[in-house]
């Protein structure tokens, strides 16, 4: 899914996004469907650790905050190039960028503010203009993660209550996300204020709650859950779809599992995507991919332009496809020494606290 988004990217960058399929063009699609895996995911670690709220909330900003300021820097580092590597005729939207640029200036403080605080998602644009994409424009996806962190520990243990509860919430976020979309002007840029994007987080949160009896009926369940979701409209249907495959895929894996007898052929097709090296290698260091992407890009660009004193269309999807060969290594590189050494102290933290909470309860239980 990231590396989808960087595709889109890197056409629009390159101008040769008129020749490329249609559905290469949409990354929210992508992004949709991480927020739906990310629901399912945060749900698991919810009911099964049943951790408290502060050691779980900073597990999560251990896991995802110190290489999001790493490539908030580089942003910030890139921006003083973005207009002459990024505004061009052949990229489009070429008034909105120069509108944005100065826009963001104007209020950059406000916007610095924000972003380090992951809050950015927050502000629609007609409180702060362009607020979800100000600086780094693939970190609204972010904000909107952070949000959903902050609510899913309470949201979750709501919702994995069969009763009336669970259909009330469900059925309030549903029409409160679809009252922020029946406005009639848009009042975010991208949807990273939480209540526009619940229904991709709800469908991976009920997919972890339900796993057990989707588990069971699989065979025929998720098809028919296919043909109920494809009528609907595209930005739901699709990262929809693609998330009842992995879905599919995940569920056959876990039934195949310890099993002594032949695989049937679909489990081995699955097996061959899913313990795939090259793809596991990309997965791994796919989220520095994907905060990295952008300013790396404008900066390679900016590096094309000072040395050749000149930019066109031929030099600049030149200088994508350098950066796009390069962006590998460096997001191995981002994610060996950002990403891991803060996943490591953040499992230790946890651990520290786990320690210190059973030494209470142990003598609390001795002083009883």
């Amino acid at each position: 899914m990231a590396w989808w988004v960087v595709a889109q990217h890197f056409l629009q960058f390159s101008g040769t996004a008129s020749v490329a399929p249609a559905w290469l063009l949409r990354g929210d699609w992508a992004v949709n469907v991480f927020m739906i895996l990310s629901g399912f995911v945060i749900t698991h670690l919810v009911l099964e650790q049943r951790e408290p709220f502060w050691p779980y909330i900073r597990r999560r900003a251990f896991r995802i905050v110190p290489i999001y300021w790493f490539s908030l820097v580089a942003a910030l580092v890139a921006s003083s190039v973005f207009q002459l590597a990024w505004v061009t005729p052949w990229v489009g939207s070429v008034q909105m960028q120069v509108d944005r640029i100065s826009l963001v200036d104007e209020n950059f403080i406000t916007h610095l503010i924000l972003h380090i605080s992951l809050m950015h998602g927050l502000f629609s644009d007609y409180i702060l203009p362009y607020s979800s994409s100000a600086i780094l424009s693939p970190a609204w996806s972010l904000s909107l993660e952070w949000q959903f962190y902050l609510v899913a520990p309470f949201l979750v243990l709501s919702l994995a209550k069969p009763g009336f509860k669970r259909w009330a919430i469900t059925i309030s976020l549903l029409l409160i996300s679809a009252a922020l979309k029946l406005y009639p002007e848009k009042l975010w840029q991208y949807p990273a204020f939480f209540p526009l994007s619940t229904h991709f987080f709800l469908l991976g949160i009920f997919s972890r709650v339900a796993l057990l009896q989707i588990q069971k009926s699989k065979n025929w369940g998720l098809p028919v859950a296919a043909i109920l979701v494809w009528p609907l409209p595209v930005g739901f249907s699709v990262p929809a779809l693609i998330w009842l495959v992995f879905l599919y895929a995940s569920l056959t894996e876990w039934q195949g599992a310890g099993r002594t007898m032949p695989s049937p052929i679909h489990e081995k097709i699955i097996r061959m995507v899913t313990e795939n090296r090259f793809a596991v290698f990309l997965g791994q260091a796919s989220y520095s991919t994907y905060l990295i992407h952008v300013p790396f890009l404008v900066l390679v660009a900016w590096l094309f332009r000072t040395s050749t004193g000149e930019w066109s269309k031929e030099i600049a999807t030149f200088s994508a496809v350098v950066s796009f060969l390069f962006l590998v290594p460096l997001s191995r590189f981002l994610y060996r020494f950002v990403e891991m050494p803060f996943i490591r102290l953040g499992r230790k933290t946890r651990k520290a606290t786990t320690t210190v909470q059973e030494t209470r309860e142990l003598t609390a239980d001795g002083q009883a």
